[in-house]
């Protein structure tokens, strides 16, 4: 915990989903994201914006930020992931 205070965290929401082991009680996690320093990826891209960020894409060598796709949603195949959406939202 105390490497990730101070590192910039590219977070695909800003308050994700938190659950116990055991009971699994879920709930959003209300102090995970830090405005001042944390970045939210946007969990669509439009075709339009898609194709903005493939005119400006860049060799891989010469990227400084990668993207990741969080690829979890509420109709996930994994039941405990569609469970935690269903309590929490």
């Amino acid at each position: 915990l105390e490497l990730l205070a101070p590192a910039v965290i590219l977070a695909v929401e800003s308050r994700p989903i938190e659950c116990t082991e055991g009971d699994g009680l879920c709930w959003h996690c209300a102090d995970c994201f830090q405005p001042w320093k944390d970045l939210v990826i946007p969990p669509v891209t439009s075709l339009t914006n898609a194709r903005k960020l493939l005119a400006h894409s860049r060799p891989v060598m010469n990227r400084t930020i990668i993207m990741s796709w969080h690829g979890q949603h509420a109709n996930a195949t994994d039941a405990e992931v569609s469970r935690a959406y269903v309590i929490t939202n």
